[in-house]
């Protein structure tokens, strides 16, 4: 059976309210904003962190780099101090739409044919001269996700909607499909 650990979740934030960002860029530390090169406000409530939220003037904030649910709150709560520090309200009810779950796994699989799988399953795309893993595509019940899976039997997964489907996406791919390419 795989083991894996959530490593990255995807967010955005509805406050439907509009956001001065030139104001905020000027009062706000650990800011990056050129409009002319991106409509949004780079901010990173901890430069040493990887967490970083992109501010629209739309008042939609994309938050990326937590690593859970919990930590996606925590961070739009730094936002809303911080702004408010700075004399801008947040309204205290706003929508959180989960884009994107990304996990990073071993497979119970400790040598896989990576370059088999890369010939026979439709739409996996491998260059090792680029990058030693195979990037396989797959999709169950609605759910697409890719697959980054090396040789070695590590794993990450990206694109999945709901982290209550995660067990039974890895567990469901590691059996149907991965087992197929197993060396024993």
């Amino acid at each position: 059976m795989a083991t894996w650990k959530l490593v990255n979740v995807v967010a955005t934030v509805s406050f439907n309210i509009k956001l001065p960002l030139d104001l905020i860029a000027t009062k706000l530390e650990n800011t990056r904003y050129d409009p002319e090169q991106f409509p949004g406000l780079v901010f990173r409530p901890d430069p040493k962190s990887r967490k970083t939220a992109l501010i629209f003037n739309s008042g939609k904030i994309n938050v990326t780099g937590a690593e859970g649910e919990e930590d996606v709150k925590e961070i739009v709560e730094k936002i809303r101090e911080k702004l408010k520090e700075i004399g801008i309200d947040l309204p205290n009810k706003y929508e959180v739409k989960f884009q994107n779950f990304v996990v990073r796994g071993k497979f119970k699989y400790d040598s896989i044919d990576i370059l088999r799988m890369a010939e026979e399953i439709d739409g996996a795309q491998y260059n090792p001269e680029q990058f030693p893993a195979v990037i396989v595509p797959y999709n169950k019940d609605n759910i697409n996700v890719k697959f980054t899976v090396f040789s070695n039997g590590n794993f990450i997964c990206a694109g999945l909607k709901d982290v209550k489907k995660v067990k039974e996406v890895v567990e469901s791919f590691e059996n149907e499909v991965l087992s197929k390419y197993s060396i024993k």
